[in-house]
């Protein structure tokens, strides 16, 4: 008796904190508001697991360094939301041995990007390094990237300031 109400009891629990953590990246008029490293990566993980039609604003400066390999956007779900930095900030530390690395992996033809500032280092032995986005096809607008890029690829050029990758994307 006392197992089973300890089962449910914890089965509650899980549920309620699940909830609160889903909770935890906060809209307003349908646009994620995003204050915070925790609020970029839990946006990363929901363009990156199919939600990348999504619109989002950043509220705040972000130090992002500690995420090494959060980047927003999939091959199999390019992000095609529209991303508002509004002036503010995000800084990178990415270290990969990966094909397509920025805060933006792979920019769909839907997406718009604009009003962000990036800066930090992207370290890597492979190609398609971007400033704001490694592969993309739609718009980058009133963008800054101060990005130090560096690579060990060697007799290769797809490494960007703004973008590593651009198929007729409008920057």
């Amino acid at each position: 008796m006392k197992k089973a109400y300890f089962r449910r009891l914890f089965a509650l629990v899980s549920v309620l904190a699940a909830g609160l953590t889903a909770n935890a990246l906060g809209q307003s008029g349908g646009v994620y508001q995003i204050g915070t490293p925790e609020d970029l990566a839990a946006f990363a993980d929901l363009v990156n697991s199919g939600e990348n039609k999504i619109d989002a604003t950043l509220t705040a400066d972000i130090d992002f360094t500690g995420y090494t390999d959060k980047q927003i956007g999939t091959a199999s779900f390019s992000y095609n939301g529209t991303f508002d930095g509004q002036g503010h900030k995000v800084t990178l530390n990415y270290q990969t041995r990966d094909d397509y690395t920025a805060l933006f992996r792979y920019f769909g033809s839907s997406g718009t990007v604009k009003n962000l500032i990036t800066d930090g280092t992207v370290t890597t032995s492979m190609r398609y390094v971007g400033g704001i986005a490694a592969e993309g096809w739609g718009k980058i607008l009133n963008c800054a990237s101060y990005i130090t890029i560096k690579c060990g690829y060697d007799g290769d050029g797809t490494n960007g300031g703004i973008i590593g990758r651009s198929h007729s994307a409008t920057v």
